[in-house]
């Protein structure tokens, strides 16, 4: 698995430190800092299902 950059969706990311226990990643082009956590909870098309 590959990651790519959130800002500017270039491949080029490296290993920036910890921060609260996850790899911090930092993109080599435009210096954008990210973590990469899988989000958690409901999707918001789950939920505008449920109250149809």
């Amino acid at each position: 698995m590959e990651l790519k950059c959130l800002k500017c969706e270039c491949t080029a990311m490296h290993k920036n430190r910890r921060m609260k226990g996850y790899q911090r990643y930092k993109c080599k082009n435009c210096g954008y800092q990210c973590t990469n956590v899988t989000l958690r909870g409901t999707p918001e098309e789950d939920k505008s299902l449920d109250y149809q």
